[in-house]
């Protein structure tokens, strides 16, 4: 009876040890290593939480009480679909789409952009800043006196900037480019005076190179149109340009004889970045009084109708040689240039006998009906020079290169 009571008693002894011994070889495992029961605790949170209704748009826009609320609430349920303040990230994608579209406005529509620049600074008091910055950067290399007297002012439907009632002045003593804004008509009064006088109108400059034509002149409009890719390029801000009403006086008696020794070609004009190269270039009602030197008689010089295809810096000549249509009268003696017109065919393609007319690409004809003939022979000896009388009519076809690479028009 005692040895079964005493192994009753050790069995379970025992089986605590071997219990205890089991625990000891098996490593502790941490509190949360409890996934099946975290799963469960957090569904059973979920489920005792309230479920809140998101509003949507047509909700919100119930309970705004105001335009501005209501805008407000239209404008975030287009942008980011929700009604929750801006963060910033959604600051950041803001400010970065209003400057590519800002960059993209400049390059595809550049006289539109700055048609709202000068509007929005063309105030009573910007009016003189602007006209002096506007006009300084057009004049900025040609030494060239400009006064406005009106406003620039943007005109929306042509889509183009105006400049009206501008006078243009290039005489000695002006150094660098100035440009104001007050009266063309007293501007104009103030270089008759000085140029009368023989004295230039403002600070006078020793030593100055006095060899160049002179001229003051009004403009009646000034369109231009601008393009932010050609200035890129380093082709100048204007893309096309229109003026109308120029009356003046072109003074070319300061200038002195040329050096026959001198190569004609050391004159042209060398390309520099930024000399313009205007797509359209049309002028319209031009009458000038041309002053020569060795005291030759004035005549008046006007153009009634002028297009351009293009209008470059580097060549002045080829560009007006090569124009759709130039119509005036030079001393009273009408003048086009034109292309030239055959049957069955068009100035723009004509088969020449005498050449392959695929090396030229346009045929023009300059044509001048009763020319005063002192224009030809004065100053020329021989037996040309003995004619002291008369009227000429010439008739010249120009024949312009076809484009090749490093031509002319290819520059």
């Amino acid at each position: 009876m005692l040895s079964k009571s005493h192994d009753s008693h050790s069995a379970p002894q025992d089986k605590d040890q071997n219990d205890k011994s089991h625990d000891q070889s098996q490593p502790a495992q941490p509190q949360d290593a409890r996934p099946e029961k975290q799963t469960h605790h957090h569904y059973h949170l979920m489920d005792r939480l309230p479920h809140l209704h998101r509003p949507t748009k047509e909700e919100l826009l119930a309970a705004a009480t105001s335009f501005w609320q209501r805008l407000g609430i239209r404008f975030k349920w287009f942008s980011i679909k929700s009604a929750r303040p801006f963060n910033t990230d959604d600051i950041s994608a803001f400010i970065s789409w209003i400057l590519f579209g800002h960059i993209l406005w400049v390059i595809l529509g550049t006289t539109t952009f700055v048609s709202l620049v000068i509007l929005a600074m063309n105030t009573v008091f910007a009016q003189e800043s602007l006209a002096g910055w506007v006009g300084n950067y057009l004049t900025q290399s040609s030494g060239v006196k400009v006064v406005f007297e009106s406003a620039i002012v943007p005109k929306w439907n042509d889509g183009v900037i105006s400049f009206k009632n501008v006078f243009v002045s290039r005489r000695p003593g002006q150094g660098s480019s100035n440009v104001t804004k007050g009266s063309s008509a007293s501007a104009a009064a103030a270089a008759a005076a000085a140029a009368s006088t023989g004295k230039p109108v403002g600070k006078e400059q020793k030593d100055e190179d006095t060899n160049y034509t002179q001229y003051e002149v009004s403009i009646d409009t000034v369109n231009v149109t601008l393009s932010f890719t050609k200035w890129f390029n380093g082709k100048g801000l204007l893309r096309d340009v229109e003026i109308k009403g120029v009356r003046g006086v072109v003074d070319r008696t300061s200038i002195l004889p040329g050096d026959p020794s001198i190569d004609p070609k050391s004159y042209r004009h060398e390309h520099t970045t930024g000399d313009f190269e205007i797509d359209s270039f049309k002028v319209s009602d031009v009458l000038l009084t041309v002053y020569q030197p060795n005291h030759f008689r004035p005549f008046s010089v006007s153009i009634f109708s002028c297009d351009l295809p293009r209008f470059r810096k580097q060549w002045l000549f080829y560009d007006l040689m090569s124009a759709n249509m130039i119509s005036g009268s030079f001393d009273d003696s009408l003048f086009t240039i034109h292309p030239r017109q055959t049957h069955s065919h068009t100035g723009l393609s004509i088969n020449e006998e005498d050449g392959d007319h695929s090396a030229w690409k346009k045929h023009s004809r300059l044509r001048i009906d009763g020319l005063n003939i002192d224009h030809l022979n004065r100053g020329v000896e021989g037996p040309f020079s003995w004619i002291h009388e008369g009227n000429v009519d010439i008739v010249a076809d120009i024949m312009f290169p076809a484009d090749q690479d490093g031509s002319i028009a290819k520059v």
